[in-house]
């Protein structure tokens, strides 16, 4: 920039968002061109005669509205112009009116996508895609968070404290899994976390893995969200050594996926993320300061979380996990019958781990089913192993009973001498106690 007011100007506001500070110079810049004259020229004329820059003003708000520009453009080309009048110490009286200021005229015809539609969408999506989309729409994080406008910062894998590389494959050990979006990421400029469903993790762990496949070595440092290794080797990267990925970059391809299913910008996944919660927070399942909190949103917990420097009380945080894994059923994209589906696989794999505590191999009973050409569904699997089970029961002196519990509960159950058998991939745990049988006389 020639003009060092200028830069000293738009480098202000750069300093809290680069984004709006380049959308403030590119309005005041073609606001200047409109009305012939330059940035120093207006600061002069609005020294000597306000009311002539406010004319100006406001005759280009009314050539803009007769060309049919949005309100939103014309209130954002006023405030541009209003800010380095008012940087250079030009103070406009009048009040001058945009009509209809405050209609979204774009976003009119816009709406939440219903799950069926957000499915299609996430199956347009390429593997990178999913996995943004999928941050976006099943944790509800802005897209800049997952990469900032300049690529010099965004969401790291070290910011979910639940994934781990293990073997070469991407690891959730907790689901819900924890989203840490730091200060530096947040649109409020205040550090909170989120949690990422079941989904979301899936599609997450798909493009990690897709990544380490291809010879990438990834640790807590990594981008989460990061260039195609395609485009790293066609030199292409004018950001060389930036491991993040821009935010138009990110948006570009989820709007790809979206525009052949609905109109709307890629924003919108983030409002399908308040939604359902929304619905869940009227059932009861979720509370409202948990919402709030999981949005980004300035509130209660918020600001707890700030005053405690980022700390809050286990029970705290053990409650808003517990609310979330409750409120996930109206995330999920997943319809009735898979999701029942998924409870009946649910359910099997615990009653196969209940088997082997009584030296039943269930994997065995499977095979004796097939070769005997006998039904071999789930529930055909489950019947098989609970008769096994009643049989060792009546044979055995000393067994053991199995629980399903939730985290949350574990304590007291390894308080009270349930001792535990393994995490599921559900999240839930199966404990077992021993208890003591008659034998049969």
């Amino acid at each position: 920039m020639k003009d060092d007011d200028v830069r000293r100007w738009y480098e202000n506001p750069s300093r809290s968002s680069k984004l709006n500070a380049d959308v403030y110079l590119r309005r005041l810049r073609l606001f200047c061109e409109q009305r012939h004259t330059t940035p120093s020229k207006l600061v002069t004329i609005g020294t000597a005669n306000p009311k002539q820059v406010e004319d100006m003003l406001h005759d280009h708000v009314q050539q803009l509205e007769t060309e049919g520009y949005a309100p939103s453009y014309i209130k954002g080309v006023l405030k541009a112009a209003k800010s380095w009048l008012s940087y250079n110490y030009v103070e406009l009286k009048r009040k001058i009116k945009v009509a209809n200021a405050d209609m979204a005229v774009t976003l009119q015809d816009e709406r939440v996508p219903t799950r069926e539609e957000l499915k299609a969408v996430l199956n347009h999506a390429s593997v990178r895609a999913r996995a943004s989309a999928g941050l976006i729409a099943f944790a509800g994080l802005r897209p800049q968070v997952l990469g900032n406008a300049s690529a010099s910062d965004g969401l790291t894998v070290g910011d979910i404290p639940d994934l781990k590389i293990v073997d070469g494959k991407a690891v959730f050990q907790t689901v819900p899994a924890m989203v840490i979006v730091r200060s530096t990421l947040s649109k409020a400029r205040h550090r909170y976390f989120t949690f990422l469903t079941s989904e979301g993790c899936e599609y997450l762990a798909a493009y990690l893995d897709k990544r380490i496949a291809s010879g990438e070595i990834i640790n807590e440092s990594s981008a989460l969200i990061t260039l195609s290794q395609g485009y790293l080797m066609k030199g292409k990267n004018k950001d060389a050594g930036k491991k993040f990925i821009t935010t138009p970059a990110i948006t570009k391809e989820i709007r790809e996926a979206i525009l052949p299913v609905i109109k709307a910008r890629p924003y919108v996944l983030r409002a399908y993320f308040d939604t359902p919660l929304l619905l869940a927070e009227s059932q009861g399942k979720i509370a409202h300061a948990y919402r709030q909190f999981f949005m980004g949103h300035k509130g209660d917990i918020e600001a707890r979380y700030t005053t405690n420097k980022g700390r809050l009380p286990d029970e705290l945080l053990t409650d808003m996990r517990r609310a979330f894994r409750e409120s996930e059923r109206f995330l999920s994209t997943a319809t009735a019958e898979v999701q029942e589906q998924d409870r009946k696989q649910l359910l099997l794999e615990m009653w196969r781990e209940q088997a082997k505590l009584y030296g039943i191999d269930p994997m065995k009973i499977k095979i004796e089913k097939q070769r005997d050409g006998k039904p071999h569904g789930i529930e055909d699997e489950m019947l098989a192993i609970k008769d096994a089970i009643a049989k060792a029961r009546g044979l055995n002196v000393e067994s053991y009973e199995g629980k399903l519990v939730a985290e949350e509960e574990l304590v007291s159950y390894v308080q009270s001498g349930w001792d535990i058998v393994k995490e599921l991939r559900s999240g839930k745990v199966l404990v077992r106690k021993r208890v003591c049988h008659q034998l049969a006389t």
